[in-house]
């Protein structure tokens, strides 16, 4: 696999932006295989559960969020990598990053844009 050239967030911040070019959406892909298979032990599913409960626990509006919503924020939060040890704290970043980027339903609407939902 191809090592890391930018920050995942970087790559991640393009292809929402839709400035991407082919390779950062390739990088992006290794970065986060690479995630699973080191962070995770390869468990797609323990990591989405982890992020998906620390995301749940990092927010109160959580909680009025569609499923296709949730769905959509635990899908771009896990594509940035969070460590473990540090998955919490990212958590929090994100909620914050999601409140000045619009909300939780614009931030989803364009995640789920970009994934031809």
């Amino acid at each position: 696999m191809v090592p890391r050239r930018e920050p995942q967030a970087i790559l991640v911040n393009r292809i929402l932006q839709g400035k991407a070019t082919r390779g950062d959406a390739e990088d992006a892909g290794v970065n986060f295989r690479q995630w699973i298979a080191g962070e995770w032990a390869g468990s797609e599913h323990l990591a989405i559960a982890y992020c998906l409960n620390e995301l749940a626990a990092a927010s109160a509006e959580w909680a009025t969020l569609t499923e296709d919503e949730a769905s959509a924020h635990v899908w771009l939060f896990s594509f940035l990598c969070p460590t473990r040890a540090s998955l919490s704290s990212e958590a929090g970043s994100y909620i914050d990053f999601v409140r000045r980027s619009g909300g939780f339903q614009r931030v989803a609407l364009r995640v789920r844009a970009l994934r031809g939902d």
